[in-house]
């Protein structure tokens, strides 16, 4: 009955020990699947980091592309405008056959006709004189367009001028102060003062000059 025991122990620590081997080769085969899965699972993140920083640099990328079209745009608006002024300043540069673009005694300068006055008068004085002559006083605002005459910059020259955003009182007697051209340069001064004053008005083609000007045009 003994020898019985021993044979069953031995079969039993014999089943253990197979048992305990399948165990140990199955916790060696899952320890090699978890470092595969931690493996697989560091190449992801790093995957994913680089992910990250792509995104972030063509987050970068975007925001500098937007900056440089805005400041693109900003210049083309810049531009266009540019284009208008120099159209619409292209407009009144007629061809003009002999002075016949403007009316006698006025000047023909950079596609404006200018009237020199040679008396004196008050700046609302000057500025009905102008009206009166279907024109106005010579503006501030478009000289960036052209140049003033020489004689117009020479020291002692005083003419009366308008600035764009003039006094439009309806009363002669207006107190405020009034833009005076002094040797090309503004200054403002009591409007009941008297000194010469500029007229322009634009240049006015004859049947001829039109004639000209539609040939020099045509495509």
């Amino acid at each position: 009955q003994l020898q019985n025991i021993s044979m069953e122990q031995a079969t039993e620590r014999g089943h253990f020990s197979q048992e305990a081997k399948l165990r140990e080769q199955n916790l060696k085969q899952t320890q090699q699947e978890l470092a595969w899965v931690q493996e697989e699972l560091q190449k992801a993140w790093q995957e994913a980091n680089s992910s990250q920083q792509e995104l972030a640099r063509r987050e970068a990328e975007l925001v500098h592309v937007s900056g440089a079209l805005n400041v693109t745009q900003k210049e083309l608006q810049d531009v266009q405008g540019q284009l208008g002024v120099i159209k619409q300043a292209a407009s009144s540069l007629h061809v003009c056959l002999d002075g016949d673009c403007c009316p006698s005694g006025w000047l023909l300068y950079h596609g404006k006709c200018l009237f020199i006055s040679a008396v004196k008068k008050s700046w609302w004085g000057s500025y009905w004189d102008c009206v009166e002559k279907h024109s106005h006083l010579l503006v501030q605002g478009e000289w960036e367009l052209w140049v003033l005459p020489h004689f117009l910059q020479a020291n002692g020259s005083m003419y009366w001028i308008r600035r764009e955003d003039y006094y439009s009182a309806k009363r002669y007697d207006y107190p405020g102060d009034c833009a005076l051209l002094v040797a090309g340069k503004i200054q403002s001064l009591s409007c009941k003062r008297f000194y010469p004053w500029i007229c322009e008005q634009p240049p006015t083609l004859s049947s001829a000059s039109e004639s000209i000007t539609h040939l020099l045009t045509k495509d």
